[in-house]
């Protein structure tokens, strides 16, 4: 199936010229309401026209919803929000000499808006709360040591009490239920459509060997406590969407794990942000791009209904060979504990690089979830140059 994204923001006359080229519309195609309708009513070849904004030209909206209804090989659908990650450290918001500069950024590439994590202080108030779509809540590698009481693994990993109390806040579960109390107050003040919430757990050793001591049950009951603990902090009624990863928790990969934390969490508008950079990761063997693509539809096979999905992260790493090496030869690193934690960073990094997701088969993955609201082109760049190629490169493969 062929999938053509419209802006329907563009004038009228270059939808028309968009859609008789992507649909090789006959030479008498006059670029106009009816002769679209006959043309698409005629149509053989299967295609889903994804509308971008439909409100901005309800006209077209109408004829293609007539068109769909009159036509099985024309499918329609209203497209997700598109939006940018941003943190509020310094070294993204220095990219930008202030709020309209902001704007004019993520807006030149035809995004709706912004998904924010909060990692410091935006003293110039650069983010406009009418700009977030999305906070992604705070997230620690290692906290299911600290939920347990698990001090011996805590001493294993942190190296000292002092630094996992200065990494959670402080010495037992209570600390993490109040640095996830102040997040969402912090989210409140931006009052987003939607939270992130990662629900992974791995110490540095198991991020580098891939053996883990919490099975991934474990850690999405853990996760549902932890939220049942500090939703009522939430403002407003946002969709609450749980994250995957690679690592043991949400994984996606057993659809009864993930039904089983949706249920445990005491919320009523819950579900997934599907991140396909880290679903691709749970294959090690991967090397092309339609390769991560197939995997990824293997997984999502194992669905009967994915409407519990609401949103997408979309970037890909095809860094299996980087990771099985990894997992073969990786050392632990002496030295002090935050010593210790940045060369695992450093080989995170080389692992989920966050770079954009080069296929227009992402609309056929997209098609799959009924319910999607949200794409976010979550992209780790190191300045706003190499941002804005980023984004440009994945605007341009989503939509042409």
């Amino acid at each position: 199936m062929k999938h053509l994204v419209l802006d329907c923001r563009e004038p009228l006359e270059r939808l028309h010229t968009r859609l008789a080229a992507a649909l090789s519309f006959p030479d008498w195609y006059g670029r106009n309401l009816d002769a679209l309708y006959d043309c698409l009513t005629d149509l053989r070849e299967p295609v889903c026209l994804w509308l971008r904004h439909p409100e901005a030209a309800p006209g077209l909206g109408r004829v293609l919803t007539d068109c769909a209804r009159e036509n099985p090989a024309v499918e329609l659908r209203t497209a997700p929000r598109f939006m940018m990650n941003i943190t509020t450290c310094d070294e993204d918001l220095l990219r930008y000499s202030d709020s309209t500069d902001l704007k004019g950024f993520f807006g030149g590439f035809g995004l709706d808006g912004l998904e924010v994590l909060e990692a410091g202080t935006d003293t110039r108030r650069l983010i406009d709360p009418a700009d977030v779509e999305g906070v992604h809540l705070r997230y620690f590698s290692a906290w299911m040591d600290l939920w347990q009481g698990d001090e011996e693994r805590l001493l294993a990993e942190f190296s000292s009490r002092e630094n996992w109390e200065r990494t959670f806040g402080g010495p037992d579960r209570t600390a993490l239920i109040e640095a996830y109390r102040a997040n969402l107050r912090f989210a409140n003040t931006l009052d987003p459509d939607y939270l992130v919430f990662h629900v992974s757990d791995c110490s540095m050793e198991e991020s580098m060997l891939r053996r883990y001591h919490y099975a991934p049950a474990q850690v999405c009951d853990a996760a549902a406590q932890l939220l049942n603990a500090v939703t009522g902090e939430i403002g407003g009624q946002p969709w609450l969407l749980l994250e995957n990863l690679w690592y043991p928790g949400l994984t996606m990969e057993d659809p009864e794990v993930t039904r089983r934390l949706l249920d445990s969490v005491d919320y009523p508008k819950t579900g997934v942000m599907l991140d396909l950079g880290h679903l691709v990761h749970t294959n090690m063997e991967l090397e092309t791009v339609d390769q991560a693509v197939d995997h990824l539809h293997r997984i999502l096979d194992r669905y009967e209904d994915l409407s519990f999905v609401k949103g997408v992260h979309l970037h890909l790493s095809l860094s299996g060979a980087y990771a099985r090496n990894l997992a073969r030869t990786w050392q632990p690193q002496g030295g002090t504990y935050s010593e210790q934690l940045w060369a695992v960073m450093t080989h995170i990094f080389r692992i989920d690089t966050h770079r954009p997701f080069l296929s227009h088969r992402v609309w056929e993955l997209l098609r799959r979830l009924p319910a999607l609201e949200f794409l976010c082109l979550e992209q780790i760049s190191a300045d706003r140059e190499e941002h804005a190629g980023n984004l440009k490169a994945q605007m341009t493969a989503l939509m042409d």
